[in-house]
């Protein structure tokens, strides 16, 4: 938006706003204020109207900046070649496996940072090292126990089974794998058509327990421990939901727990930060999200639960839905500072087309709004006290069902997956 106009007029979150010149109102004002000091305090009523005209073009600038779209380009920042599972190929190539048409047993988000990409395959029981960049062949791999591979790869063996989720600090320290058990169902097919899926979706293991290996990069991918719930060699995850890596050693694990909250069309979630193998931290539901009311007319459903960078403060979104229909009524943005303090209510929402979607390093929050066809996403930017800032645009170029994913990073940053032309390539949006 240029300097010399403003927009007056909203439709929607993907819509046009209309600009009207500013020399139309600030002319008269600047005139106004121009006139000898007399006149202007005697503030006789065309002066006034003058100023509240000016105020009122300062407040619309405002809102303008509100709702203000900056539109985002993709940057390729990993590719590697993918290939089908029944042709003969190496152990460098990364395999998909497909029901009809639609592929699967695709990568759940790869783990990169400066130095390394780290790629899962779940059906050769291995993850694969790539360097960052463009790169066909790894650099090395890390081989759970039955996984076959060429001898021109270095390889490292692990007590593994099948590699789900995975997680690496950006210094390149520690790499977490989540590891199945050898004889756990290996894949799901997805059930919907690729354009209906929601962008934060992918292939996964079915929901059956787990550990996370805990390997240390710098002595040749030691492994330090096998984590559980409650630290090393302890009871396994229920469901692990995503977990990410964070500085000085933190590991942020969401995961499902099986005991059912009462009313509640879902069971719990929690959120637990753990630092050398170690709990530390630990979220879930509290009381307060809704009042007995409406606990006892809607289901209330945890959807989500996201740490901020340290895990110094988690935001949760929960929604309360119909019994019969499960229809949304409402949608609740919360933040809570320490697990034994009480959780501060940021936003209400009624409308089921705006998800919550990450937390922001300062303490806000985005929200995700797609389009049906899922050509594009716009990220709602939220502050610390849930004011609506301004809005981020990314719109998927080519092949809308090349697409695969698209997630946030603590520290804000887009990324989105594609599988395209035997590639495997991931973006980063600017």
């Amino acid at each position: 938006m240029s300097s010399s106009t403003i927009r007056v007029d909203r439709r929607d979150g993907f819509g046009t706003t209309s600009c009207v010149p500013l020399h139309a109102f600030f002319s008269p004002v600047v005139s106004g204020f121009a006139r000898s000091r007399r006149r202007f305090v005697a503030f006789r009523p065309r002066n006034r109207l003058r100023v509240v005209v000016a105020l009122l073009v300062i407040g619309v600038s405002l809102a303008c900046a509100r709702f203000r779209i900056e539109e985002l380009e993709p940057r390729p920042v990993f590719s590697t070649t993918v290939v089908r599972a029944e042709n003969p190929n190496p152990t460098g190539a990364v395999q998909l496996q497909e029901s009809g048409r639609v592929p699967f047993n695709l990568p759940v988000q790869p783990a990169i940072n400066t130095s390394h990409a780290y790629i899962a395959d779940p059906s050769r029981k291995m993850v694969r090292i790539f360097r960052a960049g463009n790169s066909d062949t790894p650099r090395a791999v890390l081989a759970g126990e039955g996984a076959a591979v060429t001898s021109e790869l270095t390889r490292y063996n692990l007590k593994m089974g099948i590699p789900g989720w995975i997680a690496v600090d950006d210094d390149d320290e520690n790499l977490y794998i989540q590891n199945f058990a050898r004889d756990a169902a290996p894949l799901n097919v997805p059930d919907q058509p690729i354009e209906n899926r929601p962008s934060n979706q992918t292939s996964v293991l079915r929901q059956i327990s787990s550990t996370i290996l805990v390997l240390d990069v710098e002595n040749e991918y030691r492994v330090k421990g096998n984590l559980g719930i409650n630290g090393f060699d302890t009871e396994p995850f229920p469901e692990i939901l995503r977990m990410t890596a964070d500085e000085n050693g933190l590991l942020h694990v969401l995961y499902r727990a099986t005991n059912a909250a009462p009313n509640s069309s879902q069971e719990q979630l929690i959120l637990t930060t753990y630092r050398d193998g170690t709990p530390v931290r630990r979220f879930d539901a509290f009381e307060g999200a809704a009042n007995a009311d409406e606990r006892r007319q809607y289901f209330i459903e945890w959807e989500d639960i996201v740490p901020g960078p340290g895990g110094d403060f988690a935001i949760f979104a929960v929604s309360l839905r119909q019994k019969s229909s499960y229809d949304l009524v409402s949608r609740r943005i919360f933040r809570q500072d320490a697990p034994d303090t009480a959780p501060m209510e940021l936003l209400r929402l009624d409308d089921p087309a705006d998800y919550f979607v990450s937390s922001r390093p300062d303490g806000g929050f985005f929200l995700l709004n797609a389009e049906e066809d899922g050509s594009r996403i716009l990220f709602k930017t939220f502050s610390p006290e849930g004011e609506y800032l301004n809005n981020r645009l990314i719109v998927f170029p080519g092949l809308r069902a090349a697409w695969r994913e698209t997630f946030l990073s603590l520290d804000g940053r887009i990324f989105s997956s594609r599988l395209y032309l035997g590639k495997f390539e991931l973006y980063e949006w600017n």
